[in-house]
């Protein structure tokens, strides 16, 4: 048992040791770190390395002043060319618009063809006559009213008729003849013994036709628009 202490006590030792001498390493890097950063910033700094630095920007600067310089020539070059293009094609635009306007003319009286030629290029233009409409007499208008043509007619509502007239009459029983009175039949020699009294028709009265007077239209009204004048 001791001898294991002994064995557990030098491990303890050796790594005890091998700290000491790690942090002592440690220790010194540090230092020599610190003297060699404290040496960098103390120590001056070449000037020649600054000024070839200002040059290198200078230069820099000018060769970026010279491209914007050069940039802005072209662009006022290429904006001069633009405008020069612009007014060269508004130039064409106008002499286009005045040959037209030349070419557009119309003749009062017959159909005309001309050959127009612009830039090179040559086109036909027909020129149709124009009717002036205000030098032409206007005409001016009357309506005539025509009243309704027609005529009457006798239009029969109801057909002529006789009426039968009829009286209270003595009938004889046997013979069906007429006696006036009693009398008569008292007298008679036809044969009768009896009698009876029944309508005997002794006339007619005679009922002419009616009849009215209908509007017969042969013709409806119309108007009639005619010209009387000019003006």
């Amino acid at each position: 048992m001791p001898e294991g202490r002994n064995d557990m006590k030098n491990l303890f030792n050796r790594l005890n040791d091998r700290q000491k001498k790690s942090a002592k390493i440690i220790a010194a890097m540090l230092i020599v770190a610190v003297v060699l950063f404290a040496v960098l910033h103390v120590l001056p700094k070449p000037k020649t390395n600054n000024s070839a630095k200002h040059e290198t920007s200078t230069e820099t600067s000018s060769s970026k002043e010279s491209s914007k310089k050069n940039d802005d020539k072209k662009n006022q070059t290429s904006k001069k060319d633009d405008k020069k293009k612009d007014d060269k094609k508004e130039d064409k635009k106008e002499d286009k618009k005045e040959d037209t306007s030349t070419t557009s003319e119309t003749p009062t009286t017959g159909t005309t063809s001309t050959e127009v030629q612009n830039n090179n290029n040559s086109s036909s233009v027909t020129n149709t006559p124009s009717t002036n409409t205000t030098s032409a007499p206007q005409p001016i208008y009357q309506t005539i009213h025509h009243e309704e043509v027609g005529h009457w007619e006798t239009q029969v509502i109801a057909e002529a008729w006789d009426e039968p007239v009829y009286e209270r009459k003595i009938i004889g029983n046997n013979t069906g003849t007429v006696y006036a009175s009693t009398l008569e039949f008292a007298g008679n020699t036809n044969g009768d013994e009896g009698y009876h009294v029944g309508n005997v028709q002794v006339g007619t009265t005679h009922h002419e036709a009616i009849t009215q007077q209908v509007w017969v239209v042969d013709q409806y009204a119309w108007d009639e628009t005619i010209i009387v004048g000019y003006r």
